[in-house]
């Protein structure tokens, strides 16, 4: 074989290898982010009194650093995340909070 195909060779092993060890960064951040939103949550649930430890996407992103897309996305991925909408009078939702569930 000649030195271009086992650079090629090498190449194409690395480029899998980048790509794998970037998608398990992306798994194990986004993980993480689920995991401290639910903490967080669950931690407001134990200590709430009148208001079952809702809070919304505002005051998350604020404490979490989280975007909302990302709140948004883990409530959907974890069933223990669960989604209230807030009404107003005439029954438009104004609010979307966010709870944790025993």
């Amino acid at each position: 074989m000649n030195m271009l195909s086992i650079l090629s060779s090498i190449a194409a092993i690395l480029t899998a290898v980048v790509a794998i060890v970037g998608y398990g960064h992306y798994i194990w951040e986004r993980n993480r982010k689920e995991r401290n939103l639910m903490d967080y949550l669950k931690g407001l649930k134990n200590e709430a009194k009148s208001d079952k430890g809702q809070r919304s996407a505002l005051h998350l992103t604020a404490r979490l650093g989280l975007t909302e897309a990302e709140i948004l996305q883990a409530s959907f991925r974890n069933s223990r995340i669960h989604r209230v909408m807030r009404t107003d009078d005439s029954g438009f939702a104004t609010a979307i909070l966010f709870e944790y569930l025993d």
